[in-house]
Formats: structure tokens, C-alpha cells, sequence
């Protein structure tokens, strides 16, 4: 018999550290860093939203914007897709429908950064607010 140990419950690559701070399970400073790549396994947007939620969106074309993801835009997209913004926008643009912006209690505002990513990449934006209880329900970490 095989047995796994319990992960602790924190945030894989740091962009839900703020969320997790609000449940007392990491540190109050976000450590989210646009450079820090996630993880393979890693989908802090699943844990989030639950794997039906997140499945619908992904499939109506959504692109999630994160807080910290729309504040660092032009470090985090260009590490992520490369190239600048008529690149990244093509990309999106050919892929997605439209960007979510994922808001939950402990997200500041970020309206004008989201906004911003909208108007770079040349899509519409609509905001999701979500709570914390997925990640408050079984203290273990969800895909």
C-alpha cells in the first residue's frame, strides 16, 4: 500500500498567496512573481472556480485574468507567450473569446489593469467574482 503525504495548502507558483492569506494558511505578503513559472499540475484558476465551473468557461473561450496576472501584464505575457503586445494579442485573439477577470474577496482593485489588458489584447472583458471556499473546504490542494 501506497501512501501519499498531505500536501501543505498553499499556492503553487504564489498567485492565489493573497487568497490563502485570508484563510490564515501562508503569509499575508503576496509572493507572486510574473518570472516564477507554475508548476506542471499547477492551475490556480481550477482550484478557484471547481473543475465544472472552470470546464464551462474554458469552453464558452475564456481567457482568466488574475489580479496580479493583469497588474504585471507585460512581464508575465511576455514570459509566458513572448513577444509583445500585437503578438500576444493575435494569440488570444485566435484562441479566446473574451478575457474573465477572476475576482475574489481578497482581490484589490484592479479594474483599470484589467481594463488595460482588454484594451492590449482587443478583447471584451467581463468579471467573475468568486468566494474562498474551495480553497477553505478541505485544506488539501485541488488540481
Amino acid at each position: 500500500m501506497t501512501t501519499t503525504a498531505r500536501q501543505p495548502s498553499t499556492s503553487c507558483c504564489g498567485v492565489l498567496d493573497r487568497e490563502l492569506a485570508c484563510l490564515g494558511r501562508v503569509p499575508a505578503a503576496p509572493a507572486y512573481r510574473p518570472d516564477r513559472p507554475c508548476p506542471a499540475g499547477c492551475n490556480c484558476v481550477a482550484r478557484l472556480l471547481g473543475p465544472e465551473r472552470y470546464d464551462l468557461e474554458l469552453a464558452a473561450g475564456a481567457f482568466f485574468l488574475l489580479e496580479d496576472w493583469a497588474r504585471s501584464w507585460s512581464a508575465w505575457s511576455t514570459a509566458t507567450f513572448g513577444g509583445g503586445d500585437r503578438v500576444v494579442g493575435e494569440i488570444l485573439r485566435a484562441t479566446c473569446r473574451g478575457l474573465v477577470a477572476v475576482r475574489t474577496p481578497a482581490s484589490g482593485d484592479f479594474l483599470a489593469e484589467a481594463q488595460d489588458v482588454a484594451r492590449r489584447t482587443g478583447l471584451p472583458l467581463r468579471w467573475l467574482d468568486v468566494g474562498l471556499d474551495r480553497l477553505a473546504g478541505t485544506g488539501e490542494d485541488a488540481p
